[in-house]
């Protein structure tokens, strides 16, 4: 049996809640809704896009600009790449290291034989986008082989260029890395020649890479005085179009592999129009929340003899508030799970284009406290605010 006091709450609640109106609730959490979940969605897709990843966008290869004629051999000093890692663009750096000795290929494909001089060049094994299975060197094998990573433009070149106008066949990559190579290298009195093989093609790596442990120990075979400081650096880059990067770029007087320019360009207006459109789904939701402060106003306000009545009863602003304070608070917990699961839903449907591109999203945690504290900022807002007017009415 329900004792007097449960009965008097119950009937406390229900004198109060009587007055509320369905449809300015209902008009409240449709609006509110939509202007979170477009903000989260925006929020959520701008992360996603630019989460760090193997894309090569996120990576630049850094020169010093050539004026007119150079002598070269300039390259960066210690103190420049410092500069360089400290910026709070980069995530890591590291020099291109350079074969000092005399390099020729020679190939024979389709009867044909061919020849020409070459350059190695070799970075630290975790700038590559590919990770080949034959990626050593190992001097002391009787017959040891250099493996070899290309940029995956070299063989369209020859295939759509060099190719159709020397009469030669066309070839895959597969086909091309069964191809058989022989290096020869020249220096300090030694003139070795070895087998060659292409172990595998690069999107990310404009040079013709081999492994740096090799490279280190051909440049002590055949060139152990030359020293040469990096002439390119290749840069991590944690932002890619980043309006920073371009303006160091510009102001030290390097250049950028790539169309960097174009990327910034798409990059500065990607992140306008991302902020228009979080700009329009916190509009949604500031409307959303003026519209429930009004209704609750003009509630209270239309019930004013009867709250005043039910304060002179004994009952103090919070305990009048309480049922208040309950409804706009499921509410808002309402309506920011709904906004939450849209925002979830839509980002399934571009999800799987970033996979296609090797961009595996960002974490949906920041997310989640973006919702949790919306729905209790509001609450909290929300109860303040009914409450002061309360209490104005309590003291009048």
């Amino acid at each position: 049996m329900m004792n007097a006091k449960s009965v008097e709450h119950r009937s406390l609640r229900r004198l109060i809640l009587r007055n509320i109106s369905p449809a300015q609730m209902l008009l409240y959490a449709l609006a509110n809704f939509a202007g979170l979940a477009i903000l989260l969605t925006a929020f959520q897709f701008y992360r996603d896009v630019n989460a760090p990843s193997d894309n090569t966008g996120d990576y630049l290869t850094l020169s010093k600009e050539v004026s007119f004629i150079s002598a070269g051999g300039g390259g960066f000093t210690d103190e420049e790449i410092a500069d360089i890692a400290a910026q709070p663009w980069v995530e890591s750096v590291d020099g291109f290291t350079s074969s000092q000795f005399q390099v020729s290929a020679a190939i024979e494909m389709g009867g044909k034989a061919m020849s020409t001089y070459l350059f190695f060049e070799s970075i630290p094994d975790r700038y590559y986008d590919i990770q080949p299975s034959l990626w050593q060197f190992d001097p002391a094998d009787p017959n040891p082989v250099i493996p070899v990573v290309i940029p995956r433009d070299y063989l369209a070149l020859y295939n759509f260029g060099f190719a159709a106008s020397r009469g030669l066949p066309q070839v895959s990559e597969g086909v091309i890395g069964a191809i058989p190579v022989k290096i020869r290298m020249q220096g300090n009195g030694h003139e070795d020649v070895y087998d060659a093989v292409i172990a595998g093609f690069s999107s990310r790596i404009n040079t013709v890479a081999v492994p740096q442990d090799f490279l280190d120990w051909a440049n002590r075979r055949y060139a152990p005085t030359s020293h040469s400081r990096p002439e390119r650096l290749i840069v991590h880059v944690s932002s890619p179009g980043d309006s920073a990067i371009d303006e160091y770029v510009e102001s030290h007087n390097l250049q950028t592999s790539g169309d960097n320019e174009a990327t910034g360009r798409m990059a500065s207006f990607f992140k306008i129009a991302t902020g228009l459109v979080m700009g329009v789904g916190g509009m949604i939701s500031l409307l959303a929340f003026v519209i429930l402060l009004l209704s609750v106003y003009l509630l209270i306000n239309r019930n004013r003899a009867m709250i005043r009545s039910l304060m002179s009863l004994g009952y103090a602003p919070d305990t009048v508030g309480r049922y208040y304070y309950v409804a706009v608070g499921l509410l808002n917990v309402v309506t920011a799970m709904l906004a939450w699961v849209a925002m979830f839903a839509a980002r399934s449907s571009w999800m799987q284009s970033l996979a296609s591109m090797e961009i595996g999203g960002a974490s949906l945690a920041l997310s989640v406290v973006i919702t949790v504290v919306f729905a209790v900022s509001m609450t909290l807002i929300d109860v303040i605010s009914i409450r002061s007017k309360l209490v104005g009415i309590w003291y009048r």
